[in-house]
């Protein structure tokens, strides 16, 4: 499926790209790309940690001003807010913290989705029948 997509769009010159969900940085790729590329909806990554920078010599670190427990991934699809966070299977971060679980309540409070990911499987399940079910809510319209 990937392969076609990228000959569709790059031609000949099109590369096969093998995708994995072993660590969390894969996991997000693989979400981003099947909803992107895929399907036509609109996915980024949201960058939280904050930076380094050089002061008299050394590294201080700066965090940034963004909420706090922020989710990894933000995704729109056909105009409904979802929020995802990754916790991968194969690795050792497993748990939302507090602060997750509370970004969590407020982005289902103000009506958004929110998603906790362990695998590529169990987010592409969800995201096919959520498109499914939003055709035959259409359908019937």
């Amino acid at each position: 499926m990937v392969f076609e997509f990228r000959k569709k769009r790059d031609g000949e010159n099109a590369v096969k790209k093998y995708y994995f969900d072993r660590k969390a940085t894969e996991l997000e790729e693989c979400i981003i790309h099947y909803t992107l590329c895929f399907k036509g909806c609109f996915a980024e990554k949201i960058c939280s940690m904050g930076r380094s920078v050089a002061k008299d010599g050394n590294f201080i670190f700066v965090p940034n001003n963004n909420t706090t427990g922020q989710a990894d991934l933000s995704l729109t699809i056909l105009g409904k807010s979802i929020k995802v966070e990754v916790k991968c299977k194969w690795t050792r971060d497993q748990y939302q913290n507090k602060a997750q679980k509370i970004y969590q309540k407020q982005i289902e409070k103000a009506g958004g989705i929110y998603l906790l990911v362990r695998e590529f499987s169990e987010f592409k399940n969800w995201f096919d029948n959520y498109i499914k079910n939003l055709n035959n809510i259409s359908k019937k319209i």
